[in-house]
């Protein structure tokens, strides 16, 4: 059987965040975000559970069907892995370009590196890509893409495995990083200096006088 907080995951969103929500006088719709923030966080722990976890058969079945669970509900976040991966391994297979099935991205063997060129130009470079067959949980060979790094935990130059989710992580921070950038330029041109960034979130010392509403929108506008 499952775990009762984990079949209110599965059922849905947790009466424990609508009553939350409700008592605090938020909309509603502040129950989903709840929920996804508590989902991103529990996936960090089990996106991997044959990999990293550790239990009895009973935990890693729970496991397994939480992150079902998260993957039928995002299901294109999961295609988005699927894509990017199969993008990676063809561009060093054929030695060659090759764009991903949405099209915001391209992959690029170039020399000793493979290159992930983003929607704002600038280019993520994994350093002497090879292919090589990996075990799946089930027990099948599946082609995996490699790459030299730096191990977090060995902290040495190794070669390390790669996978849809670590390839669209790396993605997605890259390219909110480009988006606050440009957002903080957009700030300094408008007379907000910028004194410090926090996660997410641009922090400018500025004249009081100067419209609260205006920074706002240089931060917020698409680049």
């Amino acid at each position: 059987d499952v775990p009762l907080k984990y079949q209110r995951i599965l059922e849905g969103v947790p009466e424990s965040y609508r009553t939350a929500v409700a008592q605090a006088g938020l909309p509603p719709e502040s129950a989903d975000r709840m929920l996804n923030s508590f989902l991103w966080s529990m996936g960090q722990q089990v996106q991997h559970p044959f990999e990293y976890y550790e239990g009895d058969d009973a935990d890693t079945m729970t496991a397994v069907k939480v992150v079902d669970a998260y993957r039928t509900k995002y299901w294109r976040v999961k295609q988005l892995w699927y894509d990017q991966e199969a993008a990676a391994i063809r561009a060093v297979r054929v030695n060659g370009r090759h764009d991903n099935a949405a099209g915001q991205e391209y992959w690029l063997l170039q020399g000793r590196f493979l290159y992930c060129t983003l929607p704002s130009g600038r280019r993520l470079a994994y350093p002497d890509p090879e292919i090589q067959l990996r075990s799946t949980p089930g027990g099948a060979e599946k082609p995996s893409l490699t790459y030299m790094g730096v191990s977090p935990l060995a902290h040495k130059w190794v070669r390390q495995h790669a996978y849809g989710g670590l390839l669209v992580e790396n993605i997605t921070q890259a390219v909110s990083r480009d988006i606050m950038g440009e957002a903080m330029l957009r700030c300094e041109r408008s007379g907000f200096p910028v004194v410090l960034t926090v996660h997410d979130e641009v922090v400018s010392e500025a004249d009081p006088a100067l419209d609260l509403q205006l920074f706002e929108k240089m931060v917020a506008e698409c680049p």
